[in-house]
């Protein structure tokens, strides 16, 4: 190891201070018309002994082409050039397409960071005479290995002198391979591809990609290769011991935007004259025998109510409800009159949204309300305090009574 790492050091010395070659793609809007045009051009770096024709050889230009190179150039003497000077040749061969990460690269290159890897985008190594920077070719450390990520544009025989260094070289599509590597080798129980079932009324099912083990904590730790599970949700399975560790998440319906969550304050005829002062925006008149909204015309008495007062109530043009105590049953029949359309619903929640839950399914039982300005979801508690911020999340408006 002390010998390579002398080696490459002396070979980083040299090559700073010598002169070597470079070619650098760039595209060209407007061309030449010709029976033999170039497809692009290239930026070539002059090398001690080269000249015009040799470098013309080289990328097999035709000779007719050199008066065309000394005039895009500015030569003033064809016969002289020096050593570094940059010359713009053109090129008839098709350039080298090099595949361009998508996203499940950068998801996969994120989840190797939080799994502990280290990920150098900066800096670059030397191989002989060929400079590989890290920007277009990033180094993966892990576990005490490091790997060289080749998108295709490497060489063989560079290949196979980078791995003399040391390094291996890895192609996009092996990463994922190199994640089972690691979490395998690094957690004594492994399991793959399974489901939760969390919760007794409130049921979350979550489908994970690995499940490991922490021996220290005692916590279960999901490792997903893909981001689906927004932070409401983690902060959902940290309360039930789950620890999820996945590539950054993003949100992918910024548009449902954060619920609202009201609390019904008070007792009996209070809370439901404030869940109708909700969806209605009218504050209630206190009667003698409960309150009356009298835009809505409708009014909500005790059962305690005296025969000669309900029906005055009634002449007056006023829907009378008489309360019985129970107080789904009459938030149910109350606004059947407001008029709201409501029901008794399973809410079901997917990640990510759009899918028959291929990440999570969330089920709860509420009420739903359809109110002339936005929808409600009413319910009376949760399984786990955690499942507000999830519901919100999702842009769920809540009432709690």
């Amino acid at each position: 190891m002390v010998k390579r790492a002398l080696a490459t050091f002396i070979s980083l010395v040299f090559l700073s201070s010598s002169a070597y070659s470079e070619v650098y793609q760039i595209n060209i809007v407007k061309e030449r018309k010709s029976s033999e045009k170039p497809s692009r051009f290239i930026i070539y770096r002059v090398k001690f002994g080269d000249t015009l024709i040799k470098i013309m050889n080289m990328f097999k230009i035709p000779k007719h082409f050199l008066y065309e190179i000394v005039r895009i150039n500015k030569i003033k003497n064809p016969n002289l050039i020096y050593t570094g000077q940059k010359i713009k040749l053109p090129s008839f061969s098709e350039p080298a397409v090099r595949k361009e990460p998508g996203r499940k690269f950068f998801e996969e290159i994120d989840l190797l960071r939080r799994l502990g890897g280290r990920i150098r985008t900066r800096g670059a190594i030397f191989v002989g005479d060929k400079e590989i920077s890290f920007k277009k070719n990033p180094l993966v450390s892990l576990n005490g290995k490091d790997y060289l990520i080749d998108f295709g544009d490497l060489s063989q025989s560079l290949k196979r002198k980078i791995e003399e260094l040391g390094i291996n070289v890895l192609s996009p599509k092996k990463i994922g391979n190199l994640i089972d590597e690691y979490v395998e080798s690094n957690f004594s129980e492994v399991s793959k591809n399974g489901k939760f079932i969390l919760g007794s009324r409130d049921v979350l099912t979550y489908n994970y990609d690995y499940l490991v083990y922490d021996t220290v904590s005692g916590r279960r730790i999901v490792i997903n290769r893909t981001p689906e599970t927004p932070p409401p949700l983690k902060r959902l399975l940290s309360a039930y011991g789950i620890t999820v560790v996945e590539p950054k998440f993003i949100n992918p319906s910024p548009g449902e935007g954060w619920g609202k969550l009201k609390i019904l304050k008070g007792e009996g005829i209070e809370k439901i004259a404030n869940l109708i002062s909700l969806l209605t925006g009218e504050k209630p008149k206190e009667i003698e025998s409960g309150v009356l909204f009298q835009k809505k015309g409708i009014a909500v008495v005790y059962d305690s109510i005296t025969p000669e007062e309900r029906v005055r109530l009634e002449v007056n043009g006023n829907r009378v409800f008489v309360l019985t105590g129970n107080f789904l049953y009459d938030v149910e029949n109350i606004l059947s009159l407001v008029p709201i359309a409501n029901k008794e619903v399973r809410l079901i929640l997917n990640e990510p949204p759009g899918t028959k839950g291929k990440r999570s399914t969330f089920e709860i039982v509420g009420l739903l309300i359809n109110a002339p300005k936005e929808s409600w979801f009413l319910i009376d508690s949760v399984e786990k305090p955690e499942e507000i911020d999830y519901l919100r999340f999702r842009g769920v408006n809540l009432i709690f009574y």
